[in-house]
């Protein structure tokens, strides 16, 4: 900083441009690389289960399904019954052992729900005790539904033989199934604990080891873009400077040493505020938090911190490789998570063509439970883990700079 030769415009921005170029951008990437990344084997898929799993522990809730295996009664004796039956004896033969089949399907699923045996074996008895009792009811309901037909006796027959058989079966994937989702809510449940203890941890080492990486790629940088653009433009128009040379050295000290202080990290609204302060002129930067998120964040420094971090990247990043005029910063509650806060970034600027991972890739990628940049407007959505007090609705308060 004492080198810098500020005497004029030109030289000015020659001296910041080497100064961005040469010795802030790769510091600071030099030093993020140094910190070590927390990582985990995040599982994606759930278990096999097998159905010897589910004969050893079965799931008396699912065992019962009234309507399943009715409808593959039907599926089996209308055919049946139209072969062998006067066609409207053996649509009254069906029906009527339909209708007591799911009744007392439905009566034994609730006192299977409501009263469930403690064992295994128990609980495969209490369920070849209710198919037995529901194909011996229904065969009785289709011999009263067949009124003397010369056919008498064949769909009471099949009844015996297709529900108990086909109880068990459609009982056996049922209970699969059962299983099949428990499993995949519980490793969805461990997944999202694993994902935003993953973020916490590397926010947390972050914070306490790249306190400088992010002081120079932050804050620092983007006074020292915004200068530049302001001052290649008074160039550019051969304008007088107003951008206040004297102050220049200053300025940048004064940011490096607020950066780097560690004080307790300043009000989200108060760092966005300078935000919308440095791009002044360049770009219109609005702001909105919602006070139940401020509240939320403003009680966790960490959250505070990368929040900070991310906000002052992207609209770093909108302004001077996407051109854009227009950015909007809102942070909200996220309604997917009582312990997250989401972040949209949206601007009027393009997406610059991808060239490798930067400093803010990295942030996101570490720090954050998840994130998307969308185009059409330009939009970039992160989700971080917040040490918060409780979701609250409550309008948003903006500010526009």
């Amino acid at each position: 900083l004492r080198t810098l030769a500020l005497e004029t415009t030109p030289s000015a921005v020659t001296s910041l441009e080497s100064l961005a170029g040469d010795v802030v951008r790769p510091l600071s990437h030099s030093l993020a690389r140094e910190i070590p990344p927390w990582d985990a084997d995040i599982p994606d898929t759930a278990p096999r289960v097998r159905w010897i799993d589910v004969w050893r522990d079965p799931v008396p809730s699912a065992a019962i399904r009234p309507l399943v295996l009715p409808a593959a009664l039907v599926i089996i004796a209308l055919p049946a019954a139209a072969l062998v039956y006067v066609p409207a004896n053996g649509v009254s033969t069906v029906i009527a052992g339909t209708l007591v089949l799911i009744g007392v399907l439905s009566l034994g699923r609730l006192w299977l729900v409501r009263r469930p045996p403690r064992r295994a074996s128990l609980v495969w008895l209490a369920v070849l005790v209710i198919l037995m009792v529901a194909a011996v009811l229904t065969s009785r309901a289709a011999i009263i539904g067949e009124r003397g037909d010369p056919s008498a006796g064949a769909i009471p027959s099949l009844t015996l033989f297709v529900v108990p058989v086909f109880g068990l079966i459609i009982a056996t994937v049922s209970m699969m199934g059962a299983r099949m989702r428990n499993i995949t809510a519980e490793l969805e449940s461990i997944t999202r604990q694993l994902k935003w203890n993953l973020a916490r941890i590397n926010t947390q080492q972050w914070e306490q080891t790249g306190r400088l990486s992010r002081a120079l790629h932050g804050p620092v940088q983007s006074m020292l873009h915004a200068r530049l653009l302001k001052l290649r433009r008074e160039l550019d128009a051969d304008a007088v400077s107003t951008v206040g040379l004297e102050d220049l050295e200053r300025d940048l000290r004064e940011a490096l040493a607020t950066a780097l202080s560690p004080a307790q990290p300043r009000p989200l609204a108060d760092v966005l505020t300078d935000v919308a302060v440095t791009w002044e002129g360049l770009a219109a930067v609005s702001w909105a938090v919602n006070p139940a998120a401020a509240a939320d964040v403003d009680r966790d420094p960490l959250c505070t911190q990368v929040l900070a971090d991310l906000a002052s990247e992207a609209v770093s990043n909108a302004v001077r490789h996407g051109k854009a005029t227009r950015v909007d910063v809102d942070v909200d509650l996220d309604g997917g998570g009582e312990d997250l806060v989401r972040l949209r970034v949206t601007d009027n600027g393009s997406v610059p063509e991808s060239e490798g991972v930067g400093l803010g890739t990295t942030l996101l990628t570490r720090c954050t439970y998840d994130w998307s940049l969308g185009r059409d407007p330009t939009t970039l959505t992160a989700r971080l883990p917040c040490m918060k007090t409780g979701a609250r609705a409550t309008p948003a308060r903006a500010v526009d700079a």
